[in-house]
């Protein structure tokens, strides 16, 4: 025991285990006490360093890869065990390719210092583009300035956009320096100007710059507790012990946590791999809340991947009843299975078809959430690439596919007498054309209303928006922003489906507008009809010669479906809604004067609008 202790002492104090080292150090100063001593005690020097020469002399001129490596193996590997230089030879290369990842992750990251979207971008005689000066009149943006000094140069304009009317600036037009302001948040933040123009126009004002850091900044990470396998409580418990800092999410969610640092992988504990949480943002949360599934019912997610919202909805359902998940994409249906064996979910068929022909496989659903693909412009600290990539093409190519969706989604979706179905819309975007025009067009071809969301946070829908107008009850839907909740950007909005069938547009009024004289004065929102018509193969000009008709009831008032022809009872009219959910329902002819008068002046209106409309096409 003593003679090991001194071997110890002896190979602490070389800073190695050499065999060949130890023995010549033990011949030099002995194997007894009084060695062992002086050997503690001895300055250590370098490895091969000659005892009369000083450090600087004895380093050699080597290259930089040869001295990193020396410094790792040593010049004397073969006093060492072999062993010792494969985990030597090993932990070098660890460091070089960890060193090699730092360094590329840094390349990508840098800012780039050229801003290749600016609209008053010029050339040289050369061809080469150069960006005008900062203090030129021909625009600003030639050196890229700090984010804080673009802020200082384009809060002036910001602010004098908001009340052009009391203080513009001379010489300028008000579009003039909304493209000076573009061009500069451009070539800070690297969007495409057609995308950052509808960012202006959706934040007016200073809220833009909130909006666009809030994009460059990370959402903090959340999880989702599966109640089928364990309660929050014990989960933060044994997270907590594995070295993760946990906590609750508000009072609004009583399955989420709050990740605030983690010494451990979050995807690769034993809590994960069992089935106990899933790694989901919290505003994924609302769609689920919205649609309120019920233990018992039948419930179709249109697009499922990867299984999120599905097991959600099989907790909440407490693995009763029948879900169906379904995708289009054949490679993302292994991500759902995974998910749904992993999290214990036994009540889900899993399927793949393309959603808009569902109804033609499947319906008579009590509730269907459509998380519909979108250009996610709510997640762009996801995936900054949607600043560059998402023109208005792309926009408009998901916008229509996005209204087919939901017209299968009501499709699938069965009303009764005794029940009514709800569908719930939600989309990782904030723009209005992916958001309210697709609600506003359902209204205006199916039997749904918007009820109310029952969400416990958010920013109301738009009713009207620039040259758009929407139907009133668009409010009930709710929008979620990242400058204001620190959440993902979403957009959720609950349907109550109260009568199956193609909606007649002569039986309710038009959801489009909020009143005619809205419609009047922008001809532009109601003058998509025709093209949206085509998206559920009906002829808009039958449509119109329905809606023109005048026969026992106004233009826009037609008889219930389910009143009674009893002459006692069409005395009786309802003006705020009938039990079958419609919007309006007449059961009393007006006197037949009126009745002309009425359809008179609507005839007018319509006149004039389609002249309009003509015209504008012409020109």
């Amino acid at each position: 025991r003593g003679n090991r202790q001194q071997q110890l002492c002896i190979s602490v104090s070389m800073g190695g285990t050499g065999r060949a080292r130890r023995k010549k150090r033990l011949q030099e100063h002995g194997s007894g006490l009084e060695g062992v001593e002086a050997l503690i005690k001895e300055p250590k020097r370098l490895k091969g360093a000659h005892p009369h020469r000083s450090k600087r002399d004895h380093q050699p001129q080597r290259g930089p890869q040869q001295s990193r490596r020396e410094d790792w193996l040593g010049d004397d590997e073969g006093d060492e065990l072999p062993i010792e230089v494969q985990a030597r030879e090993l932990e070098y290369r660890t460091t070089e390719e960890n060193d090699d990842a730092a360094h590329e992750l840094r390349d990508m990251v840098t800012p780039r210092t050229d801003a290749p979207f600016l609209q008053n971008q010029r050339h040289d005689e050369d061809g080469s583009a150069t960006l005008p000066s900062l203090k030129s009149e021909e625009g600003r943006g030639k050196d890229l300035l700090g984010r804080d000094a673009v802020r200082k140069q384009v809060m002036p304009d910001l602010l004098r956009l908001m009340d052009w009317a009391a203080n513009p600036e001379p010489g300028l037009r008000r579009s003039e320096v909304i493209d000076r302001v573009r061009d500069l948040l451009v070539g800070e933040y690297d969007y495409l100007p057609t995308l950052l123009a509808k960012m202006m126009d959706l934040f007016p004002g200073t809220e833009v710059l909130d909006a666009l850091d809030a994009n460059e900044a990370p959402r903090p990470m959340t999880l989702r507790v599966n109640t089928l396998r364990t309660r929050r409580r014990e989960l933060a418990q044994a997270l907590i012990a594995r070295g993760m800092n946990v906590d609750p999410i508000e009072k609004w969610s009583q399955v989420g946590l709050l990740v605030s640092s983690s010494q451990v992988p979050v995807g690769a504990t034993p809590e994960y791999l069992a089935g106990h949480y899933m790694i989901q943002s919290a505003s994924s949360f609302l769609p689920v809340m919205a649609l309120g599934p019920k233990p018992g019912e039948k419930v179709l997610d249109m697009a499922a991947s990867p299984g999120g919202k599905t097991t959600y909805i099989a907790a909440l359902m407490n693995n009763s009843g029948l879900l169906f998940a379904n995708d289009a994409k054949r490679e993302r249906i292994k991500a759902l299975v995974s998910n749904i064996h992993r999290m214990g979910v036994k009540n889900a068929v899993v399927c793949n078809y393309d959603g808009r022909n569902f109804p033609s496989v499947m319906a008579g659903f009590d509730r269907v959430l459509l998380d519909a693909p979108c250009s996610g412009t709510g997640v762009i600290c996801h995936d900054p690439s949607v600043k560059t990539q998402r023109t208005d093409d792309d926009i408009s190519a998901t916008a229509h596919l996005q209204k087919q969706l939901l017209l299968a989604a009501i499709d699938c979706c069965e009303a009764s007498p005794s029940k009514c179905g709800f569908i719930v819309y939600s989309t990782c975007s904030i723009l209005v054309e992916e958001n309210e025009a697709v609600i506003d067009y359902a209204l205006r071809k199916r039997n749904v209303k918007v009820v109310p969301a029952d969400l416990p946070f958010g920013i109301p829908g738009f009713k009207r928006f620039r040259q758009f107008r929407f139907h009133p009850s668009l409010e009930e839907a709710r929008r979620i922003y990242p400058h204001l909740h620190n959440l993902d950007g979403f957009f959720i909005c609950k349907l109550q489906k109260f009568a199956n069938g193609i909606r007649k547009q002569n039986t309710t009024e038009e959801p489009n507008s909020s009143s005619d004289d809205e419609d009047e004065d922008h001809p532009s929102s109601a003058g998509e009809e025709g093209d949206d018509d085509e998206l559920d193969g009906n002829d808009s000009a039958s449509h119109r010669k329905d809606s023109l008709e005048i026969g026992d009831t106004t233009v826009g008032d037609t008889r219930c479906a389910s009143a009674s022809e009893d002459p006692a009872t069409t005395l009786e009219l309802t003006s705020s809604g009938h039990p079958c959910g419609g919007p309006r329902c007449a059961r009393m002819k007006p006197p037949a004067t009126e009745n002309w008068k009425l359809a008179d002046s609507r005839l007018e209106r319509i006149r004039m609008f389609r002249r309009r409309v003509r015209m504008m096409r012409s020109l």
